[in-house]
């Protein structure tokens, strides 16, 4: 259940923020090299939040 939680909230941030990254990158906010380096920081903050979202509700049951 936990997982479960975690996982959809992962999962809406990610492909809500890849959509976003993606808006900004076609109307030329940033290069092309820039997104690559967004896009991998951005998938590295949602990996960890996912991890620290389950460490924190293991803790609280």
């Amino acid at each position: 259940m936990i997982r479960n939680i975690a996982g959809n909230r992962m999962y809406l941030l990610l492909s809500n923020g890849i959509i976003i990254l993606l808006v900004l990158e076609l109307i030329d906010v940033f290069t092309s090299e820039q997104f690559v380096n967004i896009m991998l920081y951005f998938i590295l903050a949602v990996s960890l939040l996912g991890a620290v979202t389950t460490y924190m509700k293991r803790r609280e049951l």
